[in-house]
């Protein structure tokens, strides 16, 4: 995978972590929505999967 290619898929996790924080924080009353501990293990698998992006890199450098 190219740096470019790598650098787009961080920016697309990070985006994503946010993304679920933003809609857990600005959504408080509704019902749907995803408990706190739900938000906490899917930003946990994305910061997963960024770290793996990260050591991908490192690898091919």
């Amino acid at each position: 995978m190219t740096t470019e290619a790598t650098k787009l898929k961080e920016m697309d996790c990070l985006v994503r972590i946010i993304y679920q924080r933003k809609i857990w924080l600005n959504n408080p009353d509704n019902k749907a929505r995803k408990t706190y501990n739900e938000v906490v293990r899917d930003t946990n698998d994305i910061q997963a999967q960024l770290q793996e992006l990260q050591e991908e890199q490192k690898s091919n450098e």
